[in-house]
This record gives structure tokens, sequence and C-alpha cells, in this order.
């Protein structure tokens, strides 16, 4: 009788692998968070964040974020 590891991993054959590798938002704002943090402790905090004026900050998430709708809408329905 063989003897079995309740320790192994079988995969099941039933999921699918494309579910993931998925875009997780989350993460990346996290990230992009943590090299602005990064960034701005590198660089003596602010000299270089006291000259972006928050207009354009705003401004330029506003055209992310108009770009991920448009590249959203345009996608094929699963």
């Amino acid at each position: 009788m063989a003897e079995q590891n309740p320790f192994e991993h079988t995969p099941d054959p039933a999921a699918d692998p494309r579910d993931r590798h998925r875009f997780d938002p989350l993460s990346l704002l996290a990230g992009l968070a943590a090299l602005g943090g990064a960034g701005y402790v590198f660089f003596d905090g602010p000299v270089w964040i006291g000259h972006v004026d928050p207009r354009w900050v705003v401004a330029g998430i506003a055209v992310v974020v108009g770009v991920v709708m448009l590249a959203a809408s345009l996608r094929k329905d699963r």
C-alpha cells in the first residue's frame, strides 16, 4: 500500500490558470505610495514635493482614471 503525503499539493484540474494572474489595483496603489514615500524621504522631504501644484496632481489622476475607464469600456465582455 502506497503512503500518501498529507502535505502534498495537488492542483485542481477545474481551476482556471488565468484567474491566478489578475490585475490588483490595490497593490499597484500601495506600491506607488511606497515609492512616493521613499522618494520623499530620499530627497529630504518638501524639497521636491513643495514644487508640485496640487491642481496638476488632481488633473493627472483624472486623466489616468479616464483612460482606465475608456480601456474598460472597449474591452470585450467575457
